[in-house]
This record gives C-alpha cells, structure tokens and sequence, in this order.
C-alpha cells in the first residue's frame, strides 16, 4: 500500500460550533428564525433546518464532532461549518477533484482526527495537524469507520480492509456492491448489495442472514449485538445479536444512512425522506427538500445532520 504524508496547513478555519450553535439565517428557507430549533411541526416528530454550503455538489457524509460540522462530497468538496457559515477545507492533493464517498471522524478541536473514503482507492487520515494518505486497490472506495485511527475498516468494490495503524490487510471480496461500514471497539459491520451483511473484526469477516434481498446502503452500530441496517424499499432492521428484526418504517423511499444514539436513531433517504426511532416506532420527519439525503452523523439523537445531492445540509435540532 501507498502512503504519503504532508503538512495540512490551515486546513480547518476556527470556528464557532455549528453543532452546538442555533440555525441561522444563512438557512434557505430560515426566515425570521421562527422555525428553526423545534422539535416537529404538526404531524412530524421533528423538523430539519436548512444551511448554505454554497455548493452544487452531491454531499455524501457528514461528522459532527459538537465542536465542529466535517462534509464531503463529491469533486473533492470538503466543508467545515461555523455558527455564521460553511467554509472549504482542504483534502490532500491526491484527492483533488476526487468523489469523496465519506467520512468518518472522532474527538475535536486538538484531538481531531478523520478518515475519508475517495474513488480510485483512495483513504486519507487527518491526524495532528497532518493528512496521510493510502492507495488500498485501483477501485473506488465507499465508505471508512473505526473506533480511532489504529482500527479503521474501509469498504467498496475492491472489497473488506482493516488497518491496525500500521499495514491494510484484506479480510474480504464478497463479489457485490458494498455501501456502508460501522465500527465497534472490536468489530464492524458491512452492508451491501442483495441483502449483503457481513460481520468483521481484523481476522476476517462472516457473512449474517438478513433475511432480504434488497440492497442495503447503510448501517450504524454500538456493539456486536446492537445495529441498525437500512436499504431499499424503506428497509430498517434492528440487529439483537441472533437476528435482525424489521421494524416498520411506513416508506417505501430508498434509505440511505442511519445515525443511532441509544435506543433511539435517525435515518435518511431518498426524496428528502427523514425518520426518527423514538425507541418503538419509526416516525416522519419534516426536511423540506426533495433532493436525495445520503449521509447522517450527530451528538446524539436531539442534535443530527444530513447531507445529499444539490449541496444540501439539513441540521435537526430538538428544544
């Protein structure tokens, strides 16, 4: 595997907390404020506000860390938002100009560090002031997470890789689309196509019934017995550690990714579709956006971004 490193020089703008932060009126549709921060409008269990990127591009993932909003994209679109607005940031120089597929990230401020999944085998940490920089295959990558730089799984159509901090081993090709990766301190789990599900730890993978043979595009997860897998057809399934169990959802949207906080979890999805689990059902949520929602990451389940195509950054926020 290739690595290159190199300083990242003003890389991340000081910046007010957007996570923490009221939604402001750079919001397309903000207005006077009056609609922004609450929980739901009638017949929604909750409402997404709006935020300028000023971007054109398909925003595929977000991290929020609570001390600061990380989006990428693709063409090699990368933002970081404040309490007044979105300002670029700076990817390697290998990914310019590059799909950026997602990102994942943890700690904040001095202690930041991120991973990021790119096209054409590209994965990038950020780390101590500096990028490195992996080539894993000569196809693209889709999606990175761990549990802190030292084990990162990465996965697309060159297949399952583990990275321990110091080599990439290859645990698995499965044959299929790979969409989505969630990390635990011991494991992860994969989600694919045709109901592809693989549980993985850094010696290999093993392939889980789902029970469904339509692709599933994103999964969250806290441990080897608690996860939440979404898909096509408004697929949600609660893994317990023996089965997963459909819960209901009332869509029929492609879901796209799934943020989970406890009990509870917020999904994404095509068409602006937005869902809350409140800790029994599945609810609507209000977006005011028709444009496809493919990543979702927050502090907990009262404080969530999403992201997709057409620049579009939508943050909930509940009283």
């Amino acid at each position: 595997m290739n690595i290159l490193f190199f300083a990242a020089l003003a890389c991340f703008p000081t910046a007010t907390p957007t996570d923490s932060a009221d939604p402001v009126d750079s919001a397309e549709d903000s207005g006077d404020g009056s609609e922004t921060g609450h929980t739901g409008e009638a017949g929604f269990a909750g409402t997404f506000d709006k935020y300028k990127t000023d971007s054109t591009a398909s925003l595929r993932s977000v991290y929020s860390s609570g001390a600061g909003v990380y989006i990428v994209g693709t063409r090699g679109t990368a933002w970081v938002g404040s309490a007044e607005s979105f300002a670029a940031y700076s990817l390697p120089p290998e990914l310019s100009g590059m799909d950026v597929n997602d990102i994942w990230g943890g700690g904040k401020d001095d202690t930041l560090n991120l991973a990021v999944a790119a096209d054409q085998g590209m994965v990038a940490f950020f780390a101590s002031g500096a990028w490195s920089v992996y080539n894993i295959g000569a196809r693209d990558n889709t999606a990175v997470a761990g549990d802190s730089l030292t084990n990162i799984y990465a996965v697309g159509d060159n297949g399952v890789f583990h990275f321990d901090g110091g080599i990439w081993s290859t645990l698995a090709t499965p044959g299929v689309a790979l969409f989505d990766v969630c990390a635990y301190a011991s494991g992860a789990f994969v989600v694919g196509a045709e109901g592809l599900v693989l549980s993985c730890n850094s010696a290999g993978c093993t392939e889980l019934d789902s029970g469904r043979s339509a692709n599933l595009r994103g999964v969250a997860c806290a441990s080897s017995e608690d996860a939440w897998v979404v898909g096509d057809q408004g697929q949600t399934l609660h893994y317990t550690g023996s089965k997963f169990e459909s819960i209901g959802s009332d869509t029929s949207a492609t879901l796209n990714a799934v943020f989970m906080d406890g009990d509870e979890a917020v999904a994404v999805g095509n068409t602006g579709t937005a869902l809350l689990y409140n800790g029994d059902d599945w609810l609507p949520m209000s977006t005011d956006t028709e444009q496809n929602l493919l990543g979702a990451h927050g502090i907990s389940s009262n404080n969530v971004w999403a992201v997709g195509d057409g620049g579009v950054a939508l943050q909930y926020k509940a009283n």
